[in-house]
This record gives C-alpha cells, sequence and structure tokens, in this order.
C-alpha cells in the first residue's frame, strides 16, 4: 500500500507504551484518538469531524468504529490491534480497510496475540481458563481449575495471570472486589465475540 497506511506501517509508530497502565476510554474518547492519531500522520490536513471518512482514513467510518469496539476503549489493546490491522491491510494490498479487510484483520490479531512465542504451556492453560470462565476471580475458581493448572491456591497463578496482561492477552477488571481477570474478546470465536458485544 500507499500513502498513510504504508507510513504508519513504516514509522511502528505506537501512541502508548506498553508498559503504561491507563485505564479504559469510553467509546467517543477512543474514536477521537484515532482521528487525532490518524492526523498526525498526514501531511495534508483533514477536517477532523467523526463523520468525515477521509478524517478515518484508511479504514472506513464502520471500520473505525469497530476497531474502537472491539479495543473496548483499552489503549494497549486498540494500539496492539490497530497495528496488526494494518500489517493485515498491507499484506493484502488494500487502499482502504473495509469490513472484510478488517475482519480478516482481526483474525491475524488473533493468531498473532495466540502465537507469541515466549507463552508456555502453563500461559495457555491459564488463558484458556479465563476464556472458558468469562471472568477470573479467586471466587469463581474451583478446586478442580486450580489442579488443571498445578497450583494448590489461586495467588500462584497471579504471576501467569500479569504476564497475559503484559501479553494483551487479558486485562485485570477494575474492581473493588477480588482481583478478577477478563480475556481479550479478540481471542474468542467469532460466535462469542457478538455474543460478548451485545
Amino acid at each position: 500500500p500507499s500513502g498513510l497506511t504504508r507510513d504508519l506501517l513504516i514509522s511502528e509508530r505506537g501512541l502508548f507504551d506498553l508498559a503504561l497502565e491507563i485505564t479504559a476510554l469510553d467509546q467517543s474518547t477512543t474514536y477521537q484518538m484515532l482521528i487525532n492519531y490518524l492526523a498526525s500522520a498526514r501531511i495534508n490536513k483533514t477536517n477532523p469531524d467523526e463523520t468525515n471518512p477521509d478524517a478515518v482514513h484508511p479504514f472506513t467510518l464502520e471500520t473505525a468504529r469497530n476497531l474502537c469496539a472491539h479495543s473496548q476503549g483499552i489503549p494497549r489493546w486498540f494500539n496492539r490491534i490497530a497495528n496488526y490491522v494494518l500489517l493485515k491491510a498491507a499484506d493484502l494490498q488494500a487502499e482502504k480497510i473495509t469490513p472484510e479487510v478488517f475482519q480478516q484483520g482481526l483474525e491475524y490479531v488473533s493468531q498473532k496475540l495466540r502465537g507469541q512465542s515466549e507463552l508456555t504451556p502453563e500461559d495457555y492453560y491459564v488463558l484458556d481458563l479465563v476464556l472458558e470462565k468469562g471472568v477470573l476471580s479467586d471466587e469463581n475458581v474451583t478446586m478442580d481449575d486450580l489442579k488443571r493448572l498445578k497450583a494448590q491456591q489461586f495467588t500462584q497463578v497471579l504471576p501467569i495471570l500479569d504476564k497475559l496482561i503484559q501479553f494483551d492477552l487479558v486485562r485485570r477488571l477494575p474492581t473493588d472486589k477480588a482481583a478478577e481477570y477478563q480475556g481479550n474478546p479478540i481471542l474468542l470465536p467469532p460466535s462469542d465475540q457478538s455474543d460478548e458485544e451485545e
């Protein structure tokens, strides 16, 4: 691809340092963040109105909103998803990220997230348990779950959950109760993703 898609890929700019913890943003703020980020990579200025298709190019208005929704307002997830979707679009030589290109990008995101070489079999066991339960906490983990993970108590699983957070596979939910962890919905099969969004 040429133009903005190529420039975004070549520059390898990310909006956020992966080590920086930022709470989830609302969809409107996330969408405005996307517009501002894309504008910062352009040579020619465009009208930053959120209804202007040029403001979100190479995305369409629909795929820009889908990107924001899939990131759930989590800046790190937004960064990672956008990066892999742009890489897939470049691989497909797509000038525009249509819904079809975006869907292929999401599949690529899931492959890349699950295929990180630093993950151990134990990491995958914990990830699968989080995805299976929807939300994992010391309140809903069973003794059978812990046995399956070769752990005697939930605190032994926390370092693995922290590692999964660093790899953008899981997030810790903001709650006053016990620590709760939710898997990145990108990792769910498409039918489960649509259930999750409802």
